[in-house]
């Protein structure tokens, strides 16, 4: 393999060969997995289905086979690699997402209702100004480069919040959330 082959985060330094398991049948020690890309076209109920047949050849073709295919309950179980590295979470993250989603809508509703107010507070500002010779123009301009400094801060700010709360999920982070210890950087 080459080099630069980095698989989930592992860089392993020697590949090995499979050898059988030393273990009792039934136990812990028995059982054995891997990593395979599927052929194009095929699903992972046709694999399973496959592999199944290759079994029941398997275990009819010896006597020894069949008994220790059947101690150890040898079954297909291909499924996919997502499944394994994220697992069950998604269900989580997409209540988590929607709750977010109903705060960041509050949050902007609580601005908005911030700079209705603000602005009827300065309509007499704005009156004195007009009255002054300043054009709407002008105080539209003057109204767009407060919002667009006030916004600049506020995103440098949620950016800043945001970098410090991933980092605390990585370092308290629960283990079974997948890829929580990946690097942000």
């Amino acid at each position: 393999m080459p080099r630069s082959l980095e698989f989930l985060s592992l860089a392993p330094d020697v590949f090995l060969p499979q050898t059988a398991a030393s273990g009792a049948p039934g136990s812990q020690d028995a059982n054995q997995s891997g990593v395979a890309r599927l052929k194009s076209g095929v699903s992972v109920a046709q694999a399973n289905q496959d592999v199944a047949r290759i079994l029941s050849i398997w275990k009819s073709s010896n006597r020894f086979w069949r008994q220790a295919a059947e101690e150890l309950r040898v079954k297909p179980n291909i499924h996919s690699l997502k499944q394994d590295v994220v697992g069950d979470v998604g269900a989580v993250l997409k209540i988590l997402m929607g709750a977010l989603a109903i705060v960041l809508l509050l949050v902007c509703a609580n601005v908005a209702n911030l700079v209705q107010v603000r602005a009827q507070a300065r309509r007499d500002e704005f009156a004195i100004r007009a009255a002054l010779g300043a054009g709407w123009a002008r105080i539209a301009r003057q109204l767009m480069i407060e919002s667009l400094a006030l916004a600049a801060l506020g995103g440098a700010a949620g950016l800043a919040f945001a970098y410090a709360v991933l980092r605390l999920l990585i370092i308290h982070g629960p283990a079974d959330l997948p890829r929580v210890g990946g690097d942000i950087d």
